[in-house]
């Protein structure tokens, strides 16, 4: 299993869905993942977990305004 992330703008996905590298060989998949959202969290985005093994990261951002989706899972 690993973590993959995929980020949408507007409900669009701009971006294919991508593995994220853990921070250590060591590092469970879980934990990768909580890591990845209390980054988000800390960063002043909208978190939430959607299930145990996924979570969604929102924010609007960028000039005109959109909504910028961020999605982890593990799969």
């Amino acid at each position: 299993m690993a973590v993959y992330y995929q980020q949408l703008v507007d409900g669009e996905a701009i971006d294919p869905e991508a593995e994220v590298e853990p921070h250590s060989p060591e590092q469970t998949d879980e934990e990768l993942l909580l890591a990845k959202y209390n980054g988000a969290q800390g960063k002043g985005w909208d978190v939430e977990w959607l299930i145990d093994t996924m979570f969604v990261a929102r924010k609007v951002r960028w000039n005109p305004d959109s909504l910028c989706e961020r999605i982890f899972r593990i799969i």
